[in-house]
């Protein structure tokens, strides 16, 4: 070890000195500007602190920040700051999304120059874009890989603070940057400082630290004779065993310690371990902070303020088939593996190959141990992404491989990365089994045991939320079909509404794409379903990938293309009866700029002109195949009704497609309301006359301030029969309020009193005929942004009028379906409707790839460039049949399962004066219309999939009640337990589940698969339903006019 002892310390020593330190700065106080924090966390949670300790306030307007993002050599994003900062005051940075402490004391958001990662560079330049350089986070032009510095003192997922004894920022930003040199270190998302900051520029006396070491801190592949020099920040003293070197297979090594002083302000010495480390082995190096004194008179402190740990790894040779770190060790059980920050060996089989050259790839690998080294705990994952960054030879789905590479966290992951050496063993290796997962899991820890490991849905996965398709690649699946709003079926409620989010949430997983960038083309999930436009409600069944936890959340990235089942097609336009068709749209701002082809972007709506015109064919496709007589429109600009305005050339478009005079527009002839958006109406003058002007509600109560105010018109249509038509848009969900506006948590969000009021004040003004048209009936439609079962909504329906096409969906919000778009009818007019629907052609579509900003997104890649109706808006189109003049009955209603949610597929047979048939769809509603007065049976049947739902827990579940140790408390899980129809729980109800669950038997042969009873029926001895004969069908006498059914689906066998 010592035979070269003098050369070796002279070369560490050389090394040491040429490898960068900071310049000791002697300033009573600072001259400039520097960056004080940098915060780099999860999700948002990302920025930058600048602070003036200049004496004066200074003027940012002359101030620029820049990111040099993975290695860039010019700037990728600049900002130039504005406003003055004061003496002793900072100047915060940060994203829209970031958390409440951030927001709470940022002066400016900036989602572009806040992407950074913590393998980028930050700039601060005085002077504009290309101004002196005041100080850089980073190195301009080189990539790190995933941070600069190592282990705990690196720039990814912490927060970093400025020493209080520096006073200058570091203007040289082609140095290596080692940030533990002027920075502290804090834990991920740590924001307690930010807001503030304090120098002490050399007034007061700091403890020593430990500057610098070498090796450095994780280093790998280091000789076995290597020598230690370890660099103090001002001249120490030691005593006794003031550090410790031990090897992981070695144990403790004794060593020699010689001084070499490198200034006057700094103190290295140099450490001769006696005995050679052992090959492969992690050395621990710990600094005893109670050892290391200052040597200076200016006290307290005078000691390390604490111990200081580094490792690194000696050199072996890296040999397939010799022993390796299993992966379970690496993940542990821990948030964050105990190895961070150590280079170690692992041999696992490759499970998903990502390593494609290209931009946004994951440029990785994940591995997986073989089924016979899998640990005996099922908390520990036995998967693990290595980042391989282009490193080694590329490696196949199936090869054993060998990598040796730096334990890191990212993002809240553990992976392998900043390869050292990287072989493959074997090739065509069998896959380890898919792990299979059925959402919800029991645990809240259960996706992490399976983080980076090959994973399986058996059941079918729904998809519930398309947005970012073409942003992101995503879409977020259900395992229990499509997810509707709480309010569309329940009334609001805060405890139930809180639960029902949680649950439907734990059954959602994300599906990625192969890429980690935003507008990827070609869209990878659209490549392998040609046809399928992966509308929400479309499904995979069997579904497997690699489980991967990335930006916050799981999700499964698939190793092979994901092929969809096209459940919910693209509909044809409704075929509804009737001689008039009156219709409600929502147009998603139609804004048309100065109305000569400029003026763009608006303040709404589409951001150029040919976005606009993409915008505008797709409407009018919609209308013209709706083929709707009348339409009451929202979200059109306000911006009054002459030649140039957004609405007018909306009629004169379609005109000149469907023929001259084809629709016409009810003016009021001023510009009404103060939103930027306004409702409206057009109509066909083949079908129908306007009997006088429309009116508008001149409201001085102040609801409308916030409410669009609603417009009226009255129509006469060929046989000289009278309607009138009243168009509402209320205030939306979004945003916050206080009072009877604060949003509650029950389902209904925000606002939810303006509405209500707005309604109650809408019937008011409907109640004294606004038109004068001495006629009753009336269509009330538009855009509530209410779902059925909230406030407005059941007052519209206490008031007498009838909802005519209920429930289901014209909108999406966060994944969750629901009615926001209404029509109703007074009492006389709803006697005259035939039938109604609600056209699905934009709620389930996917907003980034088939909008009309997505040409805009996606250059290149419309798929609809001549304009379909698809996506036209947000929101769907609600169109009823009436024929005027003739009374005519309707049945329509709901079924839904014992917690409340639709059932689906259930047969609706009626009998009586007129015999039909018709099948619940996917959000529960049935509905008979055009019927004749008369008496009628409604009758629901349902005998499919026996199994469905049934499980031990029922087994279990049945046996406590039989035992009365718990007995079931409803009439519908009494009904649901009685599989043998006996009429009482027994013990061959549970021999019958048994069979069932194995497979000896394959339905229940005295019950079909569900029960259902009248809703409406009120059990007189719920403890013994059977007795008393429950309505399972319902009877109607008499009927002349509409009536409303609800029926309870009991799934046989499914008691919990």
């Amino acid at each position: 070890m010592n035979r070269f002892f003098l050369f070796c310390l002279r070369s560490t020593i050389m090394a040491f000195l040429l490898s960068g330190f900071a310049a000791v700065q002697l300033w009573s106080q600072p001259l400039e500007l520097f960056i004080s924090e940098y915060i780099e966390g999860t999700g948002g949670n990302k920025a930058l602190e600048i602070y003036n300790g200049t004496g004066r306030a200074v003027n940012l307007n002359t101030y620029v920040l820049q990111l040099y993002a993975n290695g860039a050599a010019t700037p990728n994003v600049s900002l130039t700051l504005f406003g003055s900062l004061a003496s002793g005051d900072v100047f915060v940075l940060g994203r829209t999304d970031a958390s409440r402490a951030i927001v709470a004391v940022m002066d400016i958001a900036s989602n572009g120059l806040m992407s950074f990662d913590g393998n980028d560079a930050i700039v601060l330049r005085k002077g504009g874009i290309n101004g002196t350089i005041l100080d850089v986070i980073g190195q301009i032009g080189q990539n790190p890989g995933t941070a600069w510095g190592s282990s705990n003192q690196s720039t990814a997922d912490h927060t970093l603070r400025r020493r209080k004894s520096i006073c200058a920022g570091d203007p040289d930003g082609s140095n290596t940057f080692v940030p533990s040199l002027e920075w502290e270190f804090f834990g991920i998302n740590v924001t307690d400082g930010l807001g503030q900051h304090a120098v002490l520029c050399g007034q007061n006396d700091e403890a020593p630290k430990v500057l610098k070491s070498l090796p450095l801190p994780g280093s790998a592949g280091v000789a076995a004779n290597v020598n230690i020099a370890i660099t103090f920040s001002e001249a120490v003293s030691l005593s006794g065993d003031w550090v410790t070197l031990t090897g992981s297979r070695s144990g403790l090594h004794p060593y020699s310690t010689t001084q070499a002083s490198t200034g006057d302000t700094t103190d290295t010495y140099v450490l001769d371990p006696q005995l050679d480390f052992s090959p492969g082995e992690v050395v621990t190096v710990r600094v005893n902070g109670t050892k290391v004194q200052d040597r200076d008179a200016n006290d307290p402190p005078d000691f390390l303020p604490a111990d200081v740990v580094f490792f690194f790894s000696i050199s072996t040779s890296t040999t397939c088939n010799t022993p390796a770190t299993r992966i379970s060790d690496v993940q542990g059980l821990d948030v964050t593996s105990a190895f961070e920050g150590k280079v170690l060996d692992v041999e696992a089989i490759v499970t998903g190959d990502f390593q494609e050259q290209e931009d946004g790839s994951l440029l990785g690998f994940f591995l997986q141990e073989e089924e016979f080294d899998y640990d005996e705990d099922e908390r520990s994952s036995e998967g693990i992404f290595v980042s391989a960054n282009g490193f080694g030879p590329q490696v196949r789905i199936g090869d054993r491989v060998r990598v040796r590479a730096l334990v890191a966290e990212r993002g809240g992951a553990t992976m392998l990365s900043s390869l050292r050496d990287l072989k493959v063993c074997a090739n065509n290796q069998t896959l380890p089994a898919a792990i299979a997962l059925t959402l919800p899991l029991d645990s809240s820890t259960a996706l992490e045991a399976r983080e980076s490991m090959r994973v399986v849905f058996a059941e079918k996965m729904t998809i519930v939320f398309n947005h970012d398709l073409g942003e992101t690649g995503e879409l977020t699946l259900s395992s229990t079909g499509i997810q509707y709003q709480y309010t569309e079926f329940k009334a609001p409620n805060v405890q139930e509404f809180s639960a029902y989010r949680a649950q439907k949430f734990a059954e959602r997983i994300i599906l990625d794409d192969r890429h980690n960038n935003t507008y990827h083309t070609p869209v990878y999930h659209l490549q392998a379903n040609a046809g399928n436009m992966l509308r929400m409600g479309n499904s995979v069944t069997g579904l497997t990938g690699i489980l991967e936890f990335r930006s916050g959340q799981y999700r499964i990235r698939p190793t092979a293309p994901v092929v969809f089942d096209n459940d919910n097609p693209r509909p044809a336009p409704p075929k509804l009866a009737g001689d008039l068709k009156i219709a409600t749209f929502n147009l998603l701002n139609l804004f048309n700029g100065d109305g000569n082809g400029g003026g763009f972007p608006t303040s709404r709506g589409a951001s150029n002109l040919p976005a606009f015109r993409l915008q505008l064919r797709k409407i009018i496709t919609a209308i013209r195949r709706m083929d709707a007589d009348v339409l009451g429109l929202q979200e059109v600009e306000n911006d009054g009704f002459g030649p140039r305005t957004a609405i007018q050339e909306l009629v004169d478009s379609l005109n000149a497609v469907l023929g001259a005079g084809t629709y016409a527009l009810s003016s009021p002839g001023v510009r009404f309301g103060a939103d930027q958006i306004v409702v409206g109406i057009i109509y066909k003058p083949a079908k129908v006359t306007p009997d006088g002007g429309p009116v508008f509600l001149n409201s001085n109560s102040g609801i409308f301030q916030q409410n669009r105010l609603p417009l009226a018109q009255t129509f006469i249509d060929q046989r000289g029969e009278k309607f009138t038509l009243v168009v509402n848009h209320l205030r939306s969900k979004l945003g916050e309020s206080t009072g009877l506006n604060a949003d509650i948590l029950d389902g209904q969000s925000a606002f939810n009193q303006v509405r209500t009021d707005a309604v109650q004040e809408i019937l008011s003004w409907v109640q004294g005929d606004p038109t004068r048209s001495g006629d009753p009936d009336f269509v009330m439609l538009g855009d509530f942004n209410a779902y059925e079962q909230e406030d407005p909504i059941t007052l519209m329906e206490a008031s007498g009028y009838v909802n005519l096409v209920p429930a289901g969906q014209s909108k999406d919000f966060d994944g969750f379906l629901g009615d926001l778009d209404h029509i109703f009818a007074s009492p006389s007019m709803a006697k005259q409707f035939v039938g109604g629907a609600k056209w699905i052609i934009n709620s389930v579509e996917s907003l980034s790839r088939f909008e009309y900003d997505a040409a805009d997104l996606l250059p290149g890649t419309a798929d609809d460039p001549i304009g379909d109706e698809f996506r036209c808006s947000d929101h769907d189109p609600v169109i009823a049949g009436f024929t005027l003049g003739q009374t005519r009955s309707l049945i329509s209603g709901v079924v839904a399962r014992r917690n409340g949610l639709p059932l689906e597929g259930v047969r609706m047979g009626l009998s009586g004066t007129n015999q039909a048939q018709d099948i619940s769809l996917n959000d529960g509603y049935f509905t008979f219309s055009n019927l004749n007065a008369g008496n009628y049976t409604l009758l629901p049947e349902l005998d499919l999939n026996p199994a469905e739902g049934v499980s031990t827990r029922d087994i279990i579940a049945l046996q406590k009640h039989i035992l009365g140790i718990a007995l079931l408390q409803s009439p519908y899980q009494l009904l649901a337990g009685d599989v043998d129809n006996s009429g009482s729980i027994t013990a061959m109800d549970l021999v019958l589940l048994r069979r069932l669950i194995l497979g000896l038997d394959l339905r229940f042969k005295a019950v079909p698969s569900w029960k259902f009873v009248d809703a409406a029926y009120p059990f007189k001895n719920p403890r013994s339903p059977w007795k008393e004969g429950y309505p399972q069908e319902v009877q109607l006498k008499g009927l002349n006019g509409q009536v409303k059914v609800r029926f309870v689906g009991v799934k046989m066998g499914d008691v919990e």
